[in-house]
């Protein structure tokens, strides 16, 4: 086994995630079954590390997993456009992120404002539906059914 490829335990430990769940991935056509050590364990390699990333981030921004079997087949995307979509919603969740520490912050010096504003999520769940939206009209064919 080379450096590049991981047995199904370490993947799902970088990943933050189950066996379970990757198994399941493979049985629904997300994740391609991948090659078989001599002992019959997986063994993932950088490629469907990769493929594991774009399945998180569509998740991020909403898709079902159905839809994101559909978008992960197509081949017809960019995956830097999918990948500059997710920077400004991580850019955002940042901000929001940092709004958050500064109000505890002011709260625990003493200021009790009353700015509950930066509990929301009204801009990010906007940004993530108007992100998904692009998705969807740019890549329609996907979705029809045939």
């Amino acid at each position: 086994m080379s450096e590049q490829e991981m047995l199904i335990r370490k993947i799902s430990e970088l990943a933050g995630t189950t066996p379970r769940t990757l198994h399941y991935y493979e049985k629904i056509g997300l994740l391609a079954p991948p090659k078989r050590s001599n002992l019959n364990f997986r063994i993932y390699s950088s490629e469907e590390l990769s493929i594991l990333y774009e399945i998180f981030f569509y998740k991020e921004i909403g898709f079902s997993l159905a839809e994101i079997r559909k978008l992960l087949s197509a081949k017809i995307y960019s995956k830097d456009k999918i990948l500059e979509g997710y920077l400004q919603i991580l850019n955002l969740k940042t901000k929001q992120t940092e709004r958050l520490i500064d109000l505890a912050s002011d709260i625990l010096s003493g200021d009790r404002s009353n700015e509950f504003s930066v509990f929301s999520n009204e801009e990010l769940s906007s940004l993530c539906e108007s992100y998904k939206n692009e998705i969807l009209s740019r890549w329609n064919n996907i979705f029809e059914d045939k």
